[in-house]
């Protein structure tokens, strides 16, 4: 069981199987945090586009709420973050200044014929210091 999970989440409507393993595998006390990270575009800074990234983390907010909602129901314990960055380094970042013990997050299927190392998925795997459950 585990205490502290970190759940990473896109804004897709896919996160139910997501919830229920991270939930299942919660110890009674432990929290979820529930993270989101609107990713910076390349070229585009914050400040010349603070309108443009404060809708996106709105946004972000507004569903990290609804899946939120549905852990209260359970009667989980949680949190939501929003980041504006990017995705793989603060996800990491967020795992090593957190001390999260768990990370549970979606994966799409991958062809053995297709590259797996640009993930967001393979790259959280191999640079978290922590055991990380991947569902498909």
């Amino acid at each position: 069981m585990f205490r502290n999970v970190l759940v990473p989440v896109d804004l897709a409507d896919r996160h139910e199987k997501v919830l229920d393993a991270a939930i299942r595998l919660l110890e009674p006390d432990g929290r979820i945090v529930l993270l989101h990270v609107v990713e910076m575009i390349p070229g585009l800074p914050r400040e010349e586009e603070q309108r443009f990234y404060e809708r996106l983390e709105m946004t972000a907010r507004s569903h990290l709420e609804a899946l939120g909602m549905e852990l209260t129901e359970r009667s989980v314990n949680w949190r939501a973050e929003v980041i504006v960055g990017s995705r793989a380094a603060d996800v990491v970042r967020v795992v090593i200044d957190q001390g999260n013990d768990l990370v549970v997050l979606a994966s799409h299927r991958i062809e053995p014929d297709q590259p797996v190392r640009g993930t967001l998925s393979y790259q959280v795997s191999v640079l978290v210091p922590c055991p990380v459950l991947l569902i498909k």
